[in-house]
């Protein structure tokens, strides 16, 4: 008996170490402007594309940023709501746009706020993905 409950322990012990997460190769989030290596304060923005609160107070954050300039950081986090049914594809959008070229990010979402409207659950809740993407 007492193998066993020794047995389980270390499988469960074993299982618990190497079930972690990798630490991402990069910082996470999208900075609003190149990085200063001495601000005041950062603001850290998480955001849901999709979300009509999210798009209001999305253009005071970034009008906070930009009066404070360099004193100031601001990087925004995409946070896809699950009960927003085109927000995870938004995200998707906004990670494959920052891979290609880091200037679009704040262009994308600033779109992707423009066209919200499109892409609320009412006018998705039908669809599949591969139409949404259209």
């Amino acid at each position: 008996m007492r193998s066993v409950l020794l047995f389980v322990f270390c499988v469960g012990f074993l299982e618990v170490c190497y079930s972690q997460p990798s630490v991402p190769r990069r910082p996470q989030g999208f900075p609003y402007k190149a990085e200063c290596g001495n601000v005041k304060v950062e603001i850290d923005l998480f955001l849901d594309l999709t979300c009509p609160d999210s798009k209001a107070a999305y253009p005071v954050v970034k009008q906070v940023a930009d009066y404070y300039g360099n004193d100031v950081h601001l990087k925004t986090y995409m946070f896809p709501l699950p009960y927003h049914r085109a927000s995870f594809l938004a995200c998707q959008g906004t990670f494959g746009i920052d891979s290609f070229n880091k200037n679009l990010t704040y262009d994308w979402i600033n779109t992707v706020f423009d066209q919200q409207s499109s892409l609320y659950n009412s006018l998705t809740a039908n669809l599949g993905d591969d139409k949404i993407y259209e």
